[in-house]
């Protein structure tokens, strides 16, 4: 069953700037998780209409502004229009590439925050391009090949299990590593003390990204290594 997604953008009327005009919000509400951001955008009250989510456009509204401050609404118009496209774009992407999307991920597409470590890989990347450059300082060649085996790994049962290059870090669950350990087991036909390491340090990325505040919970707390 697909998401319900909607995206909409409103006035903060308490935020009223010294030019008289108002912070342009957006709130993207998905599956009943919203999450809020400021657009950087601004307009005076009374020219915003508020069932639409725009700046008015109607002659009857702004019928005695000039011609350049309506060209300016039009343009601020299309600015949102573009955010608005920016947004179910990045909901499509995710929902065809991972079948997963959040709120927080469609806010960070929107206003432009890299959403490229939120997934299990590209951490794994990040984190063994930095543990690459301490080796022979205070890491070893031994074990930074080990969180290189372990991604190789997890691209491969990906590929297998779901059919995915890559897996949003919040879609990860206990089944997840569950399917990871039989995957070990019965396809590789590998034995515990094989394996372990790997589920280890797959364990650590979820704790690496509790730590930079991508995950509120840990998905394989509790988890127990044979």
């Amino acid at each position: 069953m697909r998401s319900t997604f909607k995206l909409l953008f409103y006035i903060n009327r308490r935020k009223i700037k010294k030019n008289g005009r108002c912070p342009i919000m957006g709130r993207v509400t998905l599956d009943g998780k919203i999450s809020q951001y400021s657009t950087g955008l601004e307009i005076e009250p009374d020219l915003w209409d508020a069932k639409v989510g725009k700046a008015f456009t109607d002659g009857r509204k702004t019928g005695n502004i000039t011609g350049e401050k309506r060209n300016e609404l039009n343009r601020l118009n299309s600015l949102l229009e573009a955010l608005e496209e920016k947004a179910k774009a990045a909901y499509k992407r995710n929902v065809d590439s991972y079948g997963f999307v959040s709120a927080e991920i469609i806010k960070n597409a929107v206003t432009g925050k890299s959403d490229v470590k939120e997934t299990l890989l590209s951490l794994f990347d990040e984190h063994n391009g930095e543990y690459a450059k301490r080796v022979g300082i205070d890491r070893t060649r031994h074990s930074y090949v080990r969180y290189l085996t372990t991604r190789k790994h997890i691209f491969n049962f990906l590929k297998f299990k779901y059919d995915l290059e890559d897996i949003p870090l919040r879609s990860l669950t206990m089944k997840f590593m569950t399917d990871f350990t039989f995957y070990f087991s019965t396809v590789l036909r590998l034995k515990v003390s094989a394996y372990n390491d790997y589920l280890i340090l797959l364990h650590k990325m979820t704790r690496l990204a509790l730590k930079k505040h991508i995950l509120k919970r840990d998905p394989f707390a509790g988890h127990k290594i044979e």
